[in-house]
C-alpha cells in the first residue's frame, strides 16, 4: 500500500487493478482514497494505454500491472521508444 501513496501511480487496466492486491486490500481497510493515482484534468484514472497516446506526462513514479503481460509489454515499448526518442 505504502508504494502507492507516495508518488503517482500508473496502472495498466483500472478495473482489474481495483479487484487485485494493494489496490484492494487498501478498499478493504477503507483506505482507496489515499491511493495516488495518476488523473486527467477531469478526474479519470490514467492508464498505460494512455501513456503509449503520449496522455501522461513523464513525472517518475510507479507502474502498476495486474498481469495482462502481452499488452504490458507492447505498451512498454511504446512508451520507451517515445522517450529514447525525446531525450
Amino acid at each position: 500500500h505504502e508504494v502507492l501513496v507516495g508518488r503517482p501511480v500508473l496502472v495498466d487496466h483500472y478495473e482489474q487493478a481495483c479487484v487485485s492486491g494493494e489496490f484492494l486490500w487498501s478498499r478493504e481497510q477503507g483506505r482507496e482514497q489515499e491511493l495516488a493515482l495518476v488523473r486527467n484534468d477531469g478526474g479519470d484514472v490514467m492508464t498505460m494505454a494512455d501513456a503509449a497516446c503520449g496522455r501522461v506526462p513523464a513525472t517518475g513514479g510507479t507502474i502498476y500491472l495486474t498481469g495482462m503481460g502481452a499488452q504490458d509489454l507492447c505498451v512498454a515499448r511504446i512508451i520507451h521508444e517515445r522517450w529514447v526518442a525525446s531525450h
